[in-house]
């Protein structure tokens, strides 16, 4: 069992927000595309060892009928030397997202990078394959360093500033356990004084089997948010403590993920863990995992403009059933989320502030299922999902949002909300999939249309005395992905 982030090679949501391109100001990234370049010619190594290249173009749209689709293009490409010295092995990784302005009447493109990196593994010649100890590199965007194993439960805890997001990693992994320590920052404006510093985030941890089938892994964070803007409390520093560990036990072949971008498309990774073709063989397998995160953010301040600050605690807990018996594939997915585990990267709710002692947080539940078969003759893998959610929902003071009263709010993601018209809590939301997978040796194709039938969706508008006013919105929308990729 391979750990989800960096242990392995390599949307919308937070993919999609990466870091604008620009020569000047990113150089590293041009020596990464340089050495990444400089790999493919290594004489002494294979070329299907020494250089991989990926693209994949992507279109989805949220809501068909009302919605603007997005696109984008990524690249993905790997590059890894022969023997350095004895042991010792050289990989870059270059990814890149091209992604087209949403402004009306805009034709421009940006280029992003999407986590690229730099790594040194060392193995001694006594080691087996998969042991190793590497040092790597992020030197424009770390979004691989993050708290958690699956998605949308792993938070990225992201820091706040305009500067690239340094990163990098050491990891030690053993036939039977591994061991990793991380950091990423950035420079961030300390909102007190207006001067520049570097704020941190910083990651300790590792896994083991206990069996042979069974393993245990924990992880724990600290992220520095600077200092709490808000003038009340200026000053005072922000930031966070957090914890996730996991438990799974794995019997037979390994079992890829689900065909869900919505799920995963916050995880750089998602190009290339979600187009790998699964291996089938005639046997059964089963895997079942069971994850916890806790996160208490400090620093926040009171709702009750005292000066005062409070801490805000948050939970995230979520099972992950899968089987797979020959071509069939089955999961069971089930999993709930506090607002403020939502809201962690703002950090609080609302931005900067603890909840107040009057209001009454209500956490996000969910459950889904899945199964797809994959036909042998045809390399086409269509799959049904079905589930059900009940968002995250609060009912704060009319001051805090100016709702006046009767009012609640249903987070739906991260500094996402509705505001239900009636004021009463929040109903499930359901929705259902079709997907379709084809899988060729160096060609992959999935496809997803997708139905969700949510009545907290509301819309503002005015009434017959001109106040805005949130009414109900179509509680159905339908909406697809459609991703694309070639491996050379």
């Amino acid at each position: 069992m391979r750990h989800p982030k960096l242990g392995s090679a390599s949307g919308e949501a937070r993919i999609f927000q990466a870091r604008p391109f620009t020569l000047a100001r990113h150089r590293s990234l041009v020596l990464v595309a340089l050495a990444a370049t400089a790999l493919s010619f290594a004489p002494t190594a294979r070329a299907q060892e020494a250089l991989s290249i990926r693209p994949t173009v992507f279109i989805g749209g949220d809501d068909v009928d009302r919605g603007a689709f997005t696109t984008a293009a990524h690249l993905g490409v790997t590059g890894r030397t022969p023997e350095l010295l004895p042991g010792l092995t050289l990989e870059a990784e270059l990814s890149l997202l091209l992604l087209p302005s949403t402004a009306p009447h805009d034709a421009s493109l940006t280029l992003a990078d999407n986590s690229s990196y730099l790594r040194l593994h060392w193995k001694p010649a006594s080691w087996s394959a998969r042991e190793g100890l590497s040092f790597t590199v992020l030197p424009l965007h770390a979004d691989r360093l993050y708290l958690g194993y699956e998605f949308p439960l792993a938070d990225t805890l992201e820091v706040f500033g305009n500067s690239p997001v340094t990163g990098a990693e050491l990891r030690l992994v053993r036939d039977r356990w591994y061991a990793f320590a991380s950091v990423k920052s950035e420079m961030v404006e300390n909102r007190q004084d207006h001067e520049t510093h570097r704020a941190y985030t910083a990651f300790a941890g590792g896994g083991g089997d206990l069996f042979s089938a069974l393993r245990i892994e924990v992880e724990g964070t600290h992220a520095d948010y600077s200092v709490n803007p808000e003038p009340q409390v200026l000053g005072q520093s922000v930031g966070a403590w957090g914890a996730a560990a996991r438990v799974t036990y794995h019997h037979g072949s390994p079992i890829g993920p689900m065909t869900d971008y919505q799920q995963y498309r916050r995880d750089p990774a998602v190009w290339e863990n979600l187009l790998r073709p699964e291996v089938y063989d005639d046997g059964l397998s089963a895997s079942i995992a069971g994850e916890v995160l806790v996160l208490d953010q400090y620093g926040l301040a009171s709702p009750d403009g005292s000066g005062a600050t409070r801490s805000l605690p948050a939970l995230g807990y979520a099972f992950d059933g899968r089987i797979k018996w020959k071509r069939t594939r089955f999961y069971l997915r089930a999993q709930a989320r506090s607002i403020s585990l939502i809201q962690s990267d703002a950090p609080g709710f609302p931005p900067f502030y603890a909840f107040s002692d009057d209001e009454h947080p209500s956490a996000e539940y969910g459950l889904l299922l899945a199964a797809d078969h994959a036909f042998e003759t045809t390399h086409l893998t269509p799959g049904l999902q079905a589930g059900v959610r009940r968002p995250a929902f609060v009912s704060p003071p009319a001051s805090t949002f100016g709702l006046g009263a009767n009012r609640t709010v249903v987070v739906t993601e991260s500094n996402r909300f509705e505001i239900r018209a009636d004021g009463q809590a929040a109903v499930p939301v359901y929705f259902a999939k079709l997907t379709l997978r084809w899988d060729l040796a160096r060609f992959s194709a999935i496809g997803e249309a997708f139905y969700d039938h949510d009545s907290n969706r509301t819309t503002f508008a005015y009434d017959v005395v001109g106040a805005s006013k949130p009414m109900w919105d179509d509680p159905s929308t339908f909406g697809f992905d459609v991703l694309v990729q070639a491996r050379f």
